[in-house]
Formats: C-alpha cells, structure tokens, sequence
C-alpha cells in the first residue's frame, strides 16, 4: 500500500470533478461549513 501511495496514489481529475459537480466544495471551505462554534 506504502509502495502505491508513493507511485501513483490518487489521482483526482479536480477540474473534471468541478464540472460535473459544481456545488462542491473545497476542503476549506467544507470545514468551514462544518465546523461547530467552540460554545455550542
């Protein structure tokens, strides 16, 4: 497994991935969206 994450891994089309999904959204942005306030 090492040995592939190495050689090849993943290999994500991000571009192609946005068009056919265009409400996703970066991990940033996702994190944000997800993240609870430290009160709650």
């Amino acid at each position: 497994m090492f040995q592939w994450f190495a050689e090849s891994g993943y290999q994500a089309d991000i571009p192609t991935l946005r068009r056919l999904h265009p409400n996703t959204l970066p991990l940033e942005a996702f994190l944000r969206r997800r993240a609870k306030p430290a009160d709650a």
